[in-house]
This record gives structure tokens, sequence and C-alpha cells, in this order.
């Protein structure tokens, strides 16, 4: 709801000619584009230090932070501490806690140190499109609309979540898989390690990989990348425990058995968030990411179109 209030408002400033007309040949000032995007992120940094966002995901990262820092990567998942995240995050983690440890005890830095990587993640993904559509007006309009949208801002500032950052590596991902670069593969690999929700978008890499090394016949060159990624998540593991890893993600994939857990989907709109799931529930999940798959393979075969994959990933 708040996106689309956002984006009414949006197009009816630009029909009413308070934006300036995308077409237009005047370039863009330097001091225009450092002047937006150093103000979007103040005003992330502003709200990110006023609300310490839902409670119970701050103080995790909080403690993890900690814990990963002072008891070292191989302890972490031996504790009896809750843990529901794989290890990429853990690496950022560490860095907070780094941090944590140098810098002066405050609330309001600590709030702000906590929410760091998805405002960055916020910016290098606007920064993105930005780059995405050659530095033009067009597109610095849509980064700083993406910058600036108060969904995004209230994820990541306000309720302190970690989207932004699984958000910025899939999108990176799916724009090298888009210019035919096999590092797509390494940054979809960071991705499940960051939350296993990136497998998700799957289908895409996959199609990807047959479109690039089958049907373009560049076999060699990304099957060993494919092979790298793979290589590349069991050693990013391996400072954990593999074991260790393997089980938490199946404790994580397992840890939550309701239709909807506080998201704005189709569940959450008849009543379903934080209620068990029924056998009948996860028979029509399971058979719903079939199909999905199958429609995802059918619509990238079908429309030729960059645009494609960011629509099917959408």
């Amino acid at each position: 709801m708040i996106f689309l209030i956002f984006a009414s408002a949006v197009i009816l400033a630009y029909g009413l000619g308070v934006v300036p007309s995308l077409h237009t040949q005047k370039e863009l000032s330097k001091k225009m584009i450092y002047g937006v995007f150093l103000s979007g992120m103040l005003l992330k940094m502003i709200l990110a230090a006023v609300s310490r966002g839902y409670e119970s995901d701050f103080n995790c990262f909080s403690v993890w932070a900690d814990m990963v820092f002072h008891g070292g990567f191989s302890a972490f998942y031996r504790s009896e501490a809750f843990t529901d995240y794989p290890p990429g995050y853990m690496y950022i983690l560490w860095v907070i806690g780094f941090f944590k440890n140098i810098l002066p005890a405050s609330e309001p830095l600590l709030r702000v140190l906590i929410k760091l990587p998805a405002i960055l993640a916020d910016l290098f993904s606007a920064l993105l499109i930005f780059r995405l559509g050659g530095k033009k007006r067009p597109s610095f309009f849509l980064a700083a609309c993406y910058l600036l949208n108060p969904a995004v801002v209230l994820n990541s500032s306000l309720w302190g979540q970690v989207d932004s950052v699984l958000t910025f590596t899939l999108f990176l991902s799916v724009v090298l898989l888009l210019q035919k670069k096999p590092t797509a593969y390494l940054v979809f690999a960071v991705a499940v390690l960051l939350k296993p929700q990136a497998l998700i978008l799957t289908p895409v890499m996959l199609y990807g990989y047959y479109q690039s090394a089958v049907l373009e016949k560049n076999f060699k060159k990304h099957t060993g990348f494919g092979f790298c990624a793979l290589l590349l998540l069991a050693l990013l593991s391996l400072p954990f425990g593999f074991s260790e890893v393997l089980l938490q993600y199946q404790n994580t994939l397992s840890s939550y058995p309701y239709f909807s857990v506080n998201a704005f989907n189709l569940w959450a709109a008849l009543g379903q968030n934080w209620v068990d799931l029924t056998p009948a529930g996860k028979l029509f999940g399971y058979l719903f990411i079939v199909l999905i798959t199958i429609l995802s393979f059918f619509l990238l075969s079908r429309r030729k179109a960059k645009s494609n994959f960011f629509f099917v990933g959408g």
C-alpha cells in the first residue's frame, strides 16, 4: 500500500510537471546526482537512529554480531543460542561486531550500525539502476524513486530488516547473467549463503546457464564458473563447520511451518498470518513451486527480450 501511494504520487507529480521531463536533453549535473544520493543516505541514517525497529530481529543481529566476533565462526552454530540465518550474513555481522567493540557505546550509533548493511544495499541497488540506464535522466529518476521509496526506507531504516542485502545480490546476479558474465553464478552463491529464499531465483539462473552454455555453446566457461560457485558455497561454509551449516539450512527451512510470517502476501490477506501450515497447504506450496518453475522456463524461452529476466525474476 505504501509503495502504491508513493508510485501514484510520483506519477501525478510527473503529470503535473513538478518533475522535469525525462526526455529533455539537458545533462544531469553532478551536484544533483550526489545531492539526491547523499540526502537519501542521510535520511536513512537519521531514521535508523530514531528507532530500534523490529525488536526481536534487532536483538538477534546485535547478539549474533557479538557471538561471531568473540566466539569465532566455528563455535557459532554449536552454541545453544537461537540462530536461523545461514553463514553468509554472519560474515557481515562479524564486521559489525568488530565496530561494536571499538566504537563508544551509544544506542543511536548501535541502531545505525546494525541497519547499515541494508542501508548500503539500498544505495548499491539504486546505483546499479542508475548505471543500467546509461546514467541518463530516466535511470536517475528511477534510481531516486527506489532509494527514496517509503516502503524501502521503512523496511531497512526503521524496521531494521536485511531484505535489501539479499535483493541487491539477486539483482546483481541477474544483471551479470544478462551481460553473459559467468560471475553471476558466484554472486548467486553468495545470495544463497545470505538467505535460503534466494533459491527461488534458481529457475532464472538455470535458464541463463542453459542459454549461455548450451544455446550459445560456451559450455566450458559457464560450467566451470558453476562449479566454482558450488566450491564458493563450500569454502565459505567450512569455517562454521560444514555439517553444522547443512543442519542450519535444514532447520531454517523447516522452522516456520506457517502459511505466512509477517509478509504482505495472499495468505496474510486471507487471515493466515502465523497460522499453522496444513498438509494440504504444504502440498499446494510444493505444487506452486513446480508450476512457477515450469512457467519461468516457458516465459524465458518464448520471449527473448533482456527485460524478460527481470520480469520473471521479479
